[in-house]
């Protein structure tokens, strides 16, 4: 019985550090989002004619409407200046001339702030004009990229049920449009679980891609649909804790933006509102338009938080020096598993690669990031201008932004070391202008196609050749960023060396014998590897400050212990050996195959699609042989990194892993977080670490189902106690929200709780029987 007893106060400690964690968190997260309210309610635009007209652009909603979200919020549903842009844009060419991103904040405002005057006086127009638009931007099946659908399908549902409970003899046929986008809504949620996402890792597009999710979790009254929401929300959630680290997305991604400062993307903005740890001051100027940062304030004004299972991950407080091996599906979520990704934490950094089976050939590919470094920095709150260290590659072209899938690049990564590899092949006209009339192919397959979904629409051919950046340039390039960071650079024999603000890096050249300084390079250090023909490339390797004791003795342990074997780079082969005595044979592989990310450039189906998805929507067949290989062949210590026959998890790597549809994350103690898609709808299973059940501490056995619980509550208590029993349902601020008190009278007791007035989230259930105290959690839908 002492164990026991000592048992169950270690419990109480360690829950009671939990609540105060997770108040921290809140009252953290009420701060960061403050800040983005205070700056689009009263500092976006300082007059009026900062609007943006409704035909340029047209998706005037993007720049607009987060200051009626954060003007109701902050002042309320009758506050004067949020009440000015609905009736402002409520025009017959406003209405009409719209599309997604309209779409999904108009959605967000008409559900969350119902009785605000101007949402009462134009819900109708807004709703009548999206209702019947038919051609390819209307509700159910327009067509667009990943974000587009998601922001379009989730406001289908949002004003159908409007419509369902408002104007129910207006739109008669409400009840079936929710009905088809509750099944979009399910089966695309249920597809992230079993493929990924198609824009993964996005530093741009994830806050458009989770607005409508956030807006299904707060204003939806289905629970279904509620939950699917809450199931792909935690989803990027948990993508984004993994990837992040001081206000940047690390390692790769599928659609990049142009920032390589900390905090100036749109998802490091929302990373940032999700879990803090900004390198800088966060601040912004009044008057001034950051369109980027304003797109967080759905998420701000949202009930939504994120699992706080992953806040360690996030803030890389957890396992050090560790691989994650993961994959994604093709852009359509087809051919699961064909684009493998590795990502390592190493103490004060990360470094991520993808292998992509992409051809690099059309403008699907200009926004890949295929990899990343990012170097974690000493935080300075008092500046606006510091940034986490990064280092980005590219090969041919664009060597200070290193954007686009470059055909010639195949990558090798492992642990610390970043191998590019660029080489033109020898065939390279006759390839291109094979590749060239192939699109030309696709060009019109699409028109076709097109003009028989949407008969007498008149939309432009997204389908294009990459004439920019496919070029004739055997060159690899690396840039090492030093815009508003602390990075200093020597050379030292072959090697060039740089020291940041926690970490060091080392560069070697392929071809040459040593690597090119590029002398034009401003914001960066640049340098190139070049070969009139064959093989060239850079090797990068990486090191926390923690495991060298100066600057010198890492320069001593590159040069001593590391080692480039070229005997066979005619062959294309070679072998590197890193400082760590990790040996990474390497094979470039010129001959092969590849495929082009379809976004919503397929053709084959000739009527409109409630889902894109491939098949039915197909590309042409591209190419095989010579100059056609994208993915390179390597050993680590002799052991195959095979990317092309076995099948590697969405994700998996310590603490965080999601396979077979069942996401799991944790953060090493406490806080854990299952989701099984496996079925038909999610479940959820939430800190079961924390869970007392079956105790021997006189509280005898405590049970809470259902556990989520939606309306009612059961708590079953059994124990030889009779009296009066305290029942405390507490928020993860530490408020009580319900206070109980219950008569027990016999052995086995089950009392039943109402929640159905509770805002939905997660809930410590605080029990007292006598003087012993249990605490468990529950969730509440």
């Amino acid at each position: 019985m002492k164990f026991n007893k000592c048992c169950l106060s270690f419990f109480l400690l360690f829950s009671s550090c939990f609540v105060l964690q997770a108040g921290n968190y809140e009252s953290d997260f009420q701060a960061r989002s403050q800040i983005i309210i205070d700056y689009l309610a009263d500092n976006y635009f300082d007059k009026p004619s900062g609007w943006y007209d409704c035909n340029n652009p047209s998706d005037y909603g993007k720049y607009n409407w987060q200051v009626v979200v954060a003007s109701f919020h902050k002042y309320g549903v009758n506050n004067a200046k949020g009440n000015t842009f609905l009736p402002h844009f409520d025009t017959p060419s406003c209405i009409q001339n719209r599309f997604h991103f309209n779409l999904v904040g108009e959605t967000y405002i008409f559900t969350k702030y119902w009785s605000a005057p101007s949402v009462k006086s134009t819900v109708k127009d807004y709703l009548t004009a999206a209702w019947n638009r038919k051609d390819s931007y209307n509700l159910l099946t327009s067509e667009g990229t990943e974000n587009h659908t998601n922001m379009t399908r989730t406001s289908a549902y949002l004003y159908a049920q409007i419509a369902r409970d408002s104007f129910p003899t207006l739109f008669p046929n409400a009840q079936s449009r929710m009905d088809s986008a509750k099944i979009w809504i399910k089966n695309w949620s249920k597809s992230i679980y079993a493929f990924g996402t198609g824009e993964w890792n996005s530093s741009t597009y994830i806050p458009y891609s989770v607005i409508g999710w956030l807006s299904l979790y707060d204003g939806a009254k289905d629970i279904e649909v509620k939950n699917a929401a809450r199931a792909v929300l935690d989803y990027y959630a948990c993508e984004l804790a993994l990837h992040y680290t001081q206000g940047l997305t690390g390692g790769y991604e599928s659609r990049n933006g142009s920032g390589y400062e900390s905090i100036v993307t749109q998802s490091d903005y929302l990373a940032w509102l999700w879990y803090g740890n900004s390198p800088k001051k966060i601040s912004f100027t009044a008057g001034a338009q950051n369109e980027a940062a304003s797109q967080i304030i759905y998420a701000a004004a949202s009930t939504y938080r994120p699992p706080i299972a992953a806040l360690k991950l996030a803030n890389k407080q957890l396992t050090k020096d560790v691989m994650y091996y993961n994959s994604k599906g093709e852009y359509l979520l087809n051919n699961p598993g064909v684009i493998k990704q590795t990502f390592y934490i190493g103490k004060s950094y990360t470094l991520g690669a993808a292998y992509l089976p992409y051809g690099g050939f059309v403008g699907g590919d200009t926004q890949i990031q295929a990899w990343k470094f990012v170097g974690q920095v000493t935080p300075n709150e008092t500046t606006t201008a510091k940034t986490a260290n990064i280092i980005v590659g590219y090969g041919s072209k664009e060597w200070n932004k290193a954007r686009n899938r470059m055909p010639w690049d195949q990558l090798v990564h492992h642990k610390n070391v970043l191998i590019q590899l660029t080489k033109v092949p020898a065939n390279y006209t006759a390839l291109t202008n094979q590749v060239i009339s192939t699109v030309n192919q696709w060009k019109t397959s699409w028109t076709t196609d097109f003009a028989k979904r949407f008969p007498g629409e008149n939309k432009p051919n997204p389908v294009n050749y990459s004439t920019a950046d496919v070029v004739n340039t055997n060159i690899s390039y690396m840039a090492v960023w030093k815009k508003n960071s602390t990075v200093t650079t020597v050379t030292n024999g072959n090697v060039v060396f740089y020291e940041m603000d926690l970490n060091y890096a080392a560069i070697r050249s392929i071809a040459q014998t040593a690597p090119t300084v590029i002398a034009a390079a401003t914001d960066n250090y640049g340098l190139k590897d070049a070969a009139a023909s064959g093989l060239c490339g850079l090797i990068l390797e990486v090191a926390s400050k923690q495991d060298y004791s100066s600057f010198s003795a890492f320069q001593s342990a590159i040069i001593t212990n590391s080692s480039l074997n070229k005997t066979d780079i005619a062959t294309d082969k070679i072998v590197y050996t890193s400082a760590l005595g990790d040996v990474i044979s390497v094979q470039y592989n010129s001959s092969g195959s590849f495929t082009e990310p379809l976004y919503d450039w397929g053709y084959g189906p000739v009527t409109p699609q409630l889902s894109q998805t491939s098949p039915p929507f197909i590309q042409p067949t591209w190419p095989t042989g010579e100059g056609c290989g994208r993915l390179a062949t390597w050993t680590v210590n002799g052991k195959l990194v095979d990317l092309t026959t076995k099948t590697w998890a969405i994700f998996e790597g310590p603490h965080f892993s999601l396979k077979n549809s069942i996401l799991k994350i944790d953060d090493g103690s406490a806080d854990s977080l299952t989701i099984d898609y496996s079925g038909v709808l999610p479940i959820f299973k939430v800190g079961t670490n924390t869970n007392v059940e079956n105790i021997n501490s006189g509280i005898g056995s405590l049970k809470l189902y259902p556990n989520p619980s939606k309306g009612i509550l059961y708590l079953e208590l059994i124990n030889a106690y009779s009296g009066r029993v305290s029942i405390q349902l507490i928020d993860l601020t530490g408020k009580k929200v319900r206070m109980y008190s219950k008569e027990k009278i016999c052995e086995k007791a089950v009392f039943k709780i109402s929640t159905s007035s509770i805002t939905p989230g997660i809930y410590l259930v605080k029990v007292k029987v006598g003087n012993d105290i249990a605490t468990q959690r529950i969730q509440i839908n």
